[in-house]
């Protein structure tokens, strides 16, 4: 994104602190990219966060994906293990946007494992302001309190976007645009 759009400035939330600290490192060189250890949701705070593993990283690799602040559904993922609970910092996107003088996103990109509708309803004011947005989403539930699809695709309609994209089998990516 940083490429494509170099008079842009990027900013990217990870909550796992292992996993941000290597993403701190792949974009250390990246003048319009700024990092946050903060996971985004509905409230501010202090929040459980799930951290797993798959199968193939050795147990000492803190490489966390697909972690969630909300509780896996065990029996969805039998071959990912969900290892452990931290506690990480929660931030809405409109508290953020306050805090750091944003006033607007013009194009979002949401990998949250299932949180994506709760941030999205959290944000009234950046959201109103964003013109496209990249969202994962589900068709069956991984994870609970996760937005489905139809319920995103509501959301995204009665606030103006259209589907432009979708690669979607049981979860898979929609871009949205507003018109």
């Amino acid at each position: 994104l940083a490429k494509i759009w170099p008079k842009g400035t990027i900013h990217a939330f990870e909550p796992n602190p292992s996993t941000y600290s290597m993403l701190v490192k792949q974009v250390q060189d990246i003048a319009n990219i700024i990092t946050y250890n903060v996971a985004l949701g509905d409230k501010i705070g202090m929040v459980d966060f799930y951290v797993c593993r798959h199968p193939y990283l050795p147990l000492e690799e803190d490489t966390a994906d697909p972690s969630s602040i909300f509780p896996p559904i065990r029996d969805k993922m039998p071959n990912v293990r969900f290892d452990e609970v931290i506690q990480v910092p929660m931030l809405t996107l409109d508290h953020w946007a306050e805090m750091f003088g944003v006033d607007h996103v013009d194009f979002m990109w949401l990998d949250m494992q299932g949180a994506e509708g709760i941030v999205l309803q959290a944000c009234p004011n950046i959201f109103s302001t964003a013109r496209v947005i990249q969202t994962e989403v589900f068709r069956e539930p991984f994870y609970e309190n996760t937005m489905l699809l139809p319920d995103l695709d509501h959301f995204f309609y009665i606030n103006g976007f259209v589907p432009i994209y979708q690669n979607v089998g049981r979860a898979g990516d929609v871009i949205y645009r507003r018109d």
